[in-house]
């Protein structure tokens, strides 16, 4: 793994090959094995997405969407594939690489877009999933209890207590706003590895 925060590499899955993105002299190149260099002229680069995005694989995965004037985008993540539910976390490199990539952008006067979490339909329909999903588990509740069979109600009370802080998580970190390139805000970004638990 490289040491330079201009340089990040990463592989998105079984499919793909592993992968590098680089911000050199003004552009963005993404190196892919067996495949020709792509590049943008960082003025090309029109709106950057930072988002929490957790999996049931990943419960800490974040990406950085980018959006170019073609209408081309890129996806990357701070998790890099390795194997069937076998993922690398790289929250460290993902993490510079994001500010070094920020600073640049400011660097060259580029008007980009930047935005954090869902968009607000997105976000609104989660919230309304939810709701109905807390609503099916009440009813299903009563009638696993009328049925006799409680130990399932133990079942879905014991799944949604595990999966719980991660949906708080998700709403909280997912809520759509903007910023400004030199103040990402920390909830749309991984604690660097070497913090977290």
């Amino acid at each position: 793994m490289s040491g330079h925060h201009n340089r990040y590499d990463y592989r998105t899955g079984l499919r793909s090959k592993p992968a590098s993105i680089v911000v050199e002299d003004g552009m963005l190149i993404v190196q892919e094995e067996g495949k020709q260099d792509r590049r943008w002229v960082l003025n090309d680069i029109t709106q950057v997405n930072l988002r929490y995005d957790p999996t049931r694989f990943c419960r800490n995965r974040f990406r950085m969407m980018l959006q170019t004037r073609s209408g081309k985008g890129l996806t990357v993540s701070n998790v890099s594939f390795k194997g069937f539910a076998d993922f690398e976390d790289q929250s460290d490199t993902y993490r510079k690489f994001v500010e070094y990539l920020h600073g640049s952008l400011l660097a060259a006067g580029v008007e980009t877009r930047f935005l954090g979490g869902m968009s607000k339909m997105s976000y609104w329909l989660h919230w309304m999933l939810t709701g109905v999903a807390a609503i099916a588990v009440v009813f299903a509740a009563f009638a696993f209890f009328a049925m006799g069979l409680s130990w399932l109600i133990l079942i879905k009370v014991g799944l949604i207590a595990f999966y719980f802080p991660t949906l708080l998580a998700f709403m909280r970190r997912g809520r759509p706003s903007s910023y400004v390139a030199d103040a990402i805000p920390e909830r749309l970004l991984p604690a660097p590895v070497s913090r977290q638990d």
